[in-house]
């Protein structure tokens, strides 16, 4: 199928380059199908993931006090153009089966040039030059590892490239620059794609816990890959920071902020159509468009028109996608309050001018100095949230403490005898977001009810079962259910989930106050994990 949208007509791939990704797309969460993430891969069952090292220098300026760190400056042409045309560079020259590994480092010395020309003559220290360097060459590495030959070699460069990615992006702390890098290498189906995302931090966030202190990085992507990731944040053993992609959350606050206008009609939950004719449906639905719209409307001045206004763009497109179906095109929706591509020139004779007319007026008024800071005031109110669930996250690996699995999850998911260390697995997956989730829920003054309406989801769209989060979402249900002695039968009957019970205990936990929801969510944490949930404060933003 042809797709129109924020690039024009194009024909399967972005024009930024030769990468290419099947993507299932998840919120919170999610994975790649057909393809594994190399690197510390050993016996995960049982081996702990590795730590990062302590810290060689101290970080500066906002990775130290919170706030903005510096963004502008030709620093900025590195992360934004360099290194993205190495990765493009690199992903061509693998694909070509008539590379001579031995011949990497040469046909690939114009783009590791300008990559290194650039950070020299942007005036980058001297420490983040050199580690941007050994980054350059363990990408070269994990290129030409030879599986064949040896099968640790790939693993050992994906280890490589991680530790030399955390090692730059200390430098760039230190050095006080607001960028980040993210490095993966990606196998399967006789593929290999060694990639570096790059970001600029938007804001950095710390929190403590005790003695010990949380940096959460608010990022902006920068690169133009064709790859996308499929959750609002991550963190990793390997990883010193807690993220948050500012990019996806956006694109999850125009999923959500319709919900409070009158002008479509959308399901929060994402069923499909032969579910929407139940009798639970109707009431979770209309409760969860209630609940979110009370908690988001908080956000700011303004939220309500801004949904509307999204809503309507929302429809037009819509509309415009029923009319292309016959041709066999569609659009994809914005990404964010600015539409870029040249919707006047290329749906010109397959929609009406009044109709782009109408979008010209809506985006005139979304990108008015008013809406974008409405949009700013929701997308920090949601956001908050998604930083506490990361930090918990991170938490969880700093060995703080013990996180067992409960034996409630282990009936579904299996043992984890040591607990929750930081590896690999399917176990190990549904620990780690259920205390996340569950820390969420106890901790949130501004969107609870929001977030376990997107908890709910996983237990009440079938597409979502068989994931982590989906049994993560289950014991929490069960385990609240419990803790605020609510009767239900079976959440779980003949090895399928009753979504009607689901339902009724989801109305029930959105009855009552959120202060009754925290509190509760905090005993079962506790219940579920032997101790008392950390106390994580805010320090700086």
């Amino acid at each position: 199928m042809s797709r129109l949208g924020e690039e024009g007509p194009v024909e399967g791939s972005k024009k930024s380059g030769w990468i290419f990704l099947v993507l299932l797309v998840l919120i919170l969460g999610g994975g790649l199908l057909g393809m594994q993430w190399l690197g510390n891969r050993g016996d995960k069952s049982t081996a702990a993931m590795a730590k990062p090292p302590r810290l060689e220098t101290p970080p500066t300026g906002a990775y130290l006090e919170g706030g903005r760190p510096t963004i502008d400056g030709p620093a900025r042409d590195v992360f934004f153009e360099a290194l993205p045309a190495f990765v493009i560079a690199l992903d061509r020259w693998g694909r070509d089966s008539a590379s001579d590994p031995s011949q990497i480092r040469t046909d690939l010395q114009a783009e590791r040039g300008a990559v290194m020309s650039g950070a020299h003559k942007a005036g980058m220290p001297e420490q983040a030059t050199e580690r941007l360097e050994a980054l350059l060459e363990a990408c070269l590495t994990a290129a030409i590892a030879d599986e064949d030959e040896d099968e640790d070699e790939l693993d050992d460069a994906a280890d490589a490239m991680q530790q030399r990615t955390l090692s730059l992006n200390d430098a760039l702390a230190t050095a006080g620059l607001g960028f980040f890098v993210d490095a993966q290498v990606l196998a399967g189906g006789g593929s290999r794609s060694v990639l570096l995302f790059t970001f600029e931090v938007h804001r950095v966030v710390l929190y403590r816990s005790g003695g010990h202190d949380v940096r959460t990085l608010r990022l902006r992507r920068l690169d133009n890959l064709n790859w996308t990731y499929s959750s609002l944040g991550f963190t990793s053993p390997q990883r010193r920071d807690a993220v948050v992609l500012d990019n996806k959350v956006e694109e999850h606050l125009l999923k959500l902020l319709p919900l409070l206008s009158d002008e479509v009609q959308l399901d929060p939950f994402n069923l499909p159509l032969e579910d929407t004719y139940t009798d639970w449906h109707t009431l979770t639905r209309n409760r969860a468009i209630s609940v979110v719209a009370a908690e988001l409307g908080k956000a700011g001045p303004n939220v309500v028109e801004l949904a509307t206004l999204i809503a309507q763009r929302h429809a037009i497109y819509d509309d415009w996608n029923e009319r292309l179906e016959s041709r066999n095109m569609s659009i994809k929706r914005p990404k964010g309050l600015d539409v870029t591509w040249d919707y006047r020139r290329q749906m010109n004779g397959l929609v009406t001018h009044s109709a782009m007319d109408k979008l010209d007026s809506i985006q005139s008024a979304l990108t008015s100095k008013k809406m974008r800071q409405a949009f700013a005031l929701t997308q920090d109110h949601f956001s908050q949230s998604v930083e506490r669930h990361e930090a918990q996250h991170r938490l969880d690996l700093a060995e703080l403490y013990k996180l067992p699995m409960p034996e409630e999850l282990a009936a579904y998911v299996g043992e984890l005898p040591d607990g929750y260390r930081g590896e690999g697995g399917m176990a190990s997956r549904a620990l780690a977001e259920m205390s996340a989730y569950l820390s969420e829920l106890a901790r949130d003054p501004l969107t609870p009810r929001t977030n376990l309406t997107l908890l709910a989801r996983y237990l009440l769209n079938r597409d979502m079962w068989g994931m982590g989060e989906s049994y993560a979402a289950l014991v929490i249900f069960e385990g609240l259910a419990a803790e605020l002695g609510l009767d239900h039968t079976p959440l779980v009957v003949r090895r399928q989930i009753d979504r009607a019970v689901v339902a009724q205990l989801f109305m029930a936990f959105t009855d009552l106050d959120p202060d009754t929801l925290q509190d509760a969510s905090m005993m079962l944490w506790a219940r579920y994990f032997e101790t008392d949930l950390p106390v994580l404060e805010l320090v700086a933003r």
